[in-house]
């Protein structure tokens, strides 16, 4: 992989980074493309999911509350590709 660490010390560092955001008051999320959700990740069961996947819909199985589908949008005002999201609210 790219971080040059195993998968195993990547969720722990994820983990570790997800329990520190949450003891500190803040909900944390865990973001990842639906490889990496489906393959690599593991804390995915104690953490909401916000998934970046660039298709029309998308086809990842698991609930997520955001879905990242683009990272090439535009919108006035702002030089350059922003990021697309589509949030899932109750």
């Amino acid at each position: 992989n790219e971080v040059g660490m195993s998968f195993y010390t990547i969720n722990k560092v994820a983990g570790s980074f997800l329990e520190t955001v949450e003891n500190a008051g803040y909900n944390g999320i865990l973001y990842g493309s639906k490889n990496y959700l489906e393959r690599i990740w593991q804390p995915k069961v104690e953490y909401d999911v916000w998934l970046a996947q660039y298709y029309n819909q998308p086809t990842y199985k698991d609930d997520f509350w955001i879905w990242q589908m683009s990272d090439s949008g535009r919108v006035d005002g702002i030089y350059g590709n922003v990021d697309l999201d589509v949030m899932y609210i109750n």
